[in-house]
C-alpha cells in the first residue's frame, strides 16, 4: 500500500501483518477529529494512539486498554507508573518529518526509563535521592519477526508477557542510589541495601562523647574495599584522633555532625565528595581539617570554629577548573593556607556563607598565600561582625573573581592586604554585580615590603561604599563601571599612582563622570575638570560637558624660536601624549598671553617685544598607534608683529614665548 495523497511532510511505516506500510501522518486532538478517513492515512491523537482506515472502520493499532502485562515481583512498585504507549508504540517501525527518520536509533532499539518515587533502605525511607531503574526493551521489540502482527494477538491469555520473558527480555540493567550505580546479579537482582556502610556496623555510637575513631577506620577502610559508599546517621560523632586516608568514597550524611579534638579529620582527602555532615570544634587547635585536599568536593557542609580547611589543594586530573564548595557555610572557618604551589588552577566556591563574628576560637584569612591560580565565588556571602578586628578577609596574591556576591565588613580591618611575594608582578580582582561595604578602612592593602605587585582591581554594576579603594606605594589600576556610589571613595591613600582606565557611573547621581582621573600630580577633580602636567613646566586643564560632547582644552606651554622680521609667519606643534580628542572638532581657539619677549640670543639682552596673533587654521589631531600608546597634536600657526616700543626698526634675535592656548572643542563622531 502506498500514499497517493496531500501531506507529504510527515509518514509513518507501520510492520503490519502484510508486511511494513507507509502512511501519511495526520494529527489530530481525538478519534472524533477524523470525518473523512482516508486508507492513505494514519492517524495519532494527543493521547498517543494510533489509527489507520480498513475500507470499512477506523481501527486503533496500539489500544492498549485491555491488554494485560504480568510484572510480578520486579523491585519497587512500577506496575503504575510504566507508559505502556510507549511499549507499544514500538509497532511504529519509522517516523520520519521532511525525509529525516526521528523515531528509533540505528539498532531499532529503546530504553524506558522508569523513575520509583520510594525505596525502602533498611526500613527507613531516605529522601531525597534520585532512583531510577533503567529498563532495557531493546530485546523484546529489535527484530521485527519479534513484533506481533496484530493488537489481537496481545489482547487474549496468549499475548500475555510472562514474568519468565521479563526476567530473561527486560531485565533491569542497572539502579542508581546517590549518582552510584548498583549492577544486578547472576539472578538479575539488584539489592539494594549493599550499597553502602554504616560506621555503626563497626561499633560506633554518636552519642557526641565516645570516640567513634577506630569504628570510622573500619568503616572507610570496608568501604575502600567493596566500592560502596559511607553513610552517617543523624547522629553527632566524636572524631577524638586522625582517620586514615580518606580516598576514592563518598560520605554522605543525613544532617550529620562531626565534632574535632585538637587533630585533623584526615591527613589526605583524594577523589571524594562529602555531603550533608557538619564539622566542628569543641577545643582550640590551630590543625586544618585535612593537611591535601585533592580532587575532591564538599557539598551542602557547615564548618564552625575548624581553623582552616586546607593545606594543600590539587584538583582534578585535567581539568581547568575545580568546584571545592557547593552550598555550604563557614561559620569563623577559613577556607586555606598555602605557599607556592604554582598550579595555574580556577578553583570555584559556589553559594558559600563566611561568617565571622567576635565569637571565633581563632581566625586568620579566608585565603591565605599564593597558589599561583585563581579563585571564583559564585553566590557567595561574606559577612564579618568583629568590633575589634584588624584581620583581612583575604591575604593572597592570587587572582579573584566575585560574581553576585555580598561582601560586609564591619570592623577595622581592609577586605585585601596583598602579601610580600617578590615572584608576583600582578594580580586581578574583579567584582561583578555585588555589594561591596568596607567603610572604615581599604578595599585593598599593599604591605608595606612589598615593592613588586601591579594590583588591577575591576568594579562593574556593584554597590560600592568603602572608604579608600587602595592603600598601596605601588603603582595600580583601576576600572569603575556603572556601580552605585553613595560618596565617591578615595582612590588610593597611599603614594602610588593610580591607572583609571574608566569611569562610567550612570547609575549614581553622588559621582562623576571623569576622564582623566589621576594621581601624578595630585589632580584637581571638580565640575569635571583635571589638570595634567606636560614635560617639564608645561601643563594642560581639560574642562568637559557632563555629557562629554563639549570639552574646553587650556594648553600653558613655554616655546623659544629665531625670529626674522621678514618671515610672514612661523608654526608650532604641540604634542600631548595620553590625551584622546578622538571624534572632536575645533570650533574656536584663542591665544592668551601672547606678548613676547624679543632678546638678544647671545647676550640676552631685551630687544623689544613681538606679539603673535593666532591663526584660525589651528589642528587638533589624535593618533594611537597601538591602546597603550595614545597622542594628540595640536598644530599652531602664529602672525607676528613687532611692537617698536624700544626700537624704530624690526630686528632678528631670540622669541621667548610663554603663553596659553584655549581651544573649545565639539563631538563629531564617536
Amino acid at each position: 500500500m502506498q500514499p497517493v495523497v496531500c501531506n507529504k511532510d510527515m509518514a509513518v511505516v507501520f510492520p503490519l501483518k502484510d508486511g511494513d506500510c507507509e502512511f501519511w501522518l495526520e494529527i489530530v486532538d481525538s478519534v472524533d477529529d477524523i470525518t473523512n478517513p482516508s486508507r492513505d492515512h494514519a492517524y495519532v491523537d494527543s493521547k498517543g494512539l494510533f489509527y489507520i482506515y480498513n475500507g470499512k472502520n477506523i481501527v486503533a493499532i496500539n489500544d492498549h486498554s485491555n491488554l494485560k502485562i504480568k510484572w510480578g515481583n520486579m523491585i519497587g512498585d512500577i506496575s503504575n507508573q510504566l507508559d505502556l504507549t510507549e511499549i507499544l508504540n514500538q509497532f511504529v517501525k519509522t517516523i520520519s518529518v521532511n525525509g529525516t527518520n526521528i523515531a528509533k536509533d540505528n539498532d531499532k532499539n529503546i530504553a524506558i526509563q522508569v523513575p520509583i518515587t520510594t525505596i525502602k533502605l533498611d526500613g527507613n525511607t531516605i529522601s531525597p535521592v534520585d532512583y531510577i531503574v533503567n529498563l532495557d526493551l531493546a530485546s523484546v521489540y529489535a527484530k521485527k519477526t519479534e513484533i506481533p502482527k496484530n493488537v489481537s494477538e496481545l489482547q487474549n491469555d496468549a499475548g500475555y508477557i510472562k514474568q519468565e520473558v521479563v526476567d530473561q527480555l527486560i531485565p533491569i540493567k542497572a539502579i542508581k542510589v546517590n549518582n552510584v550505580t548498583i549492577l544486578p546479579d547472576e539472578n538479575r537482582t539488584v539489592n539494594i541495601e549493599n550499597v553502602y556502610v554504616t560506621p555503626e556496623e563497626f561499633g560506633a555510637i554518636g552519642d557526641g562523647t565516645t570516640n567513634d575513631s577506630s569504628a570510622f577506620n573500619a568503616c572507610i577502610a570496608k568501604a575502600n574495599e567493596t566500592g560502596k559508599y559511607v553513610l552517617l546517621s543523624n547522629k553527632t560523632y566524636l572524631i577524638g584522633n586522625t582517620l586514615m586516608d580518606n580516598s576514592d568514597i563518598n560520605i554522605i550524611g543525613i544532617n550529620t555532625v562531626i565534632i574535632l579534638d585538637n587533630n585533623t579529620f584526615t591527613k589526605q582527602i583524594i577523589n571524594c565528595v562529602f555531603s550533608n555532615i557538619t564539622f566542628k570544634r569543641t577545643v582550640r587547635s590551630d590543625l586544618p581539617l585535612t593537611e591535601n585536599f585533592s580532587s575532591s568536593q564538599f557539598k551542602y557542609c557547615n564548618f564552625v570554629d575548624i581553623n582552616y580547611l586546607f593545606n594543600n589543594i590539587s584538583p582534578r586530573i585535567n581539568t581547568l577548573e575545580h568546584l571545592l564548595l557547593d552550598e555550604c557555610n563557614l561559620q569563623n572557618t577559613q577556607l586555606i593556607s598555602v605557599t607556592n604551589q604554582f598550579n595555574g588552577v580556577v578553583y570555584s566556591i559556589n553559594k558559600t556563607l563566611f561568617y565571622y563574628d567576635e565569637d571565633y576560637k581563632q581566625r586568620t584569612y579566608i585565603i591565605s598565600g599564593y597558589i599561583g591560580g585563581k579563585f571564583i565565588f559564585n553566590n557567595c556571602t561574606f559577612s564579618k561582625f568583629d568590633p575589634n578586628g584588624t584581620i583581612e578577609l583575604f591575604g593572597s596574591l592570587d587572582n579573584f573573581e566575585f560574581n553576585n556576591c555580598y561582601i560586609h565588613t564591619y570592623d577595622n580591618a581592609n577586605t585585601f592586604i596583598l602579601p610580600n611575594i617578590s615572584s608576583v608582578e600582578k594580580q586581578q580582582i574583579t567584582f561583578n554585580n555585588c555589594d561591596i561595604s568596607n567603610n572604615n578602612k581599604y578595599l585593598v592593602d599593599v604591605f608595606y615590603t612589598n615593592n613588586t605587585v601591579l594590583p588591577t582591581v575591576n568594579i562593574k554594576y556593584s554597590t560600592l561604599k568603602v572608604n579608600a579603594i587602595f592603600n598601596a606605594k605601588n603603582e595600580c589600576s583601576l576600572w569603575l563601571e556603572n556601580n552605585q556610589i553613595d560618596t565617591k571613595p578615595i582612590i588610593n591613600v597611599g603614594v602610588g599612582k593610580v591607572n583609571i582606565v574608566e569611569i562610567q557611573q550612570k547609575y549614581s547621581d553622588t559621582s562623576e563622570n571623569i576622564f582623566p582621573w589621576t594621581t601624578e600630580p595630585t589632580p584637581t577633580v571638580e565640575n569635571n575638570v583635571s589638570l595634567n602636567k606636560v614635560g617639564a613646566g608645561q601643563y594642560y586643564v581639560l574642562t568637559e560637558s557632563k555629557d562629554k560632547n563639549v570639552k574646553k582644552l587650556d594648553y600653558y606651554f613655554a616655546y623659544n624660536f629665531d625670529y626674522l622680521p621678514t618671515a610672514p609667519y612661523y608654526t608650532n606643534n604641540v604634542i600631548v601624549r595620553d590625551l584622546d580628542l578622538e571624534g572632536y572638532t575645533v570650533k574656536r581657539s584663542f591665544l592668551s598671553d601672547n606678548t613676547c619677549k624679543l632678546k638678544n640670543k647671545s647676550t640676552g639682552e631685551l630687544i623689544d617685544y613681538v606679539y603673535l596673533i593666532l591663526d584660525d587654521n589651528v589642528t587638533v589631531t589624535t593618533s594611537k598607534h597601538d591602546p597603550q600608546f595614545v597622542y594628540t597634536t595640536i598644530a599652531m600657526k602664529y602672525l607676528p608683529y613687532f611692537a617698536k616700543l624700544k626700537t624704530d626698526t624690526p630686528v632678528a634675535g631670540h622669541l621667548y614665548v610663554d603663553a596659553c592656548i584655549s581651544i573649545i572643542l565639539e563631538k563629531t563622531s564617536s
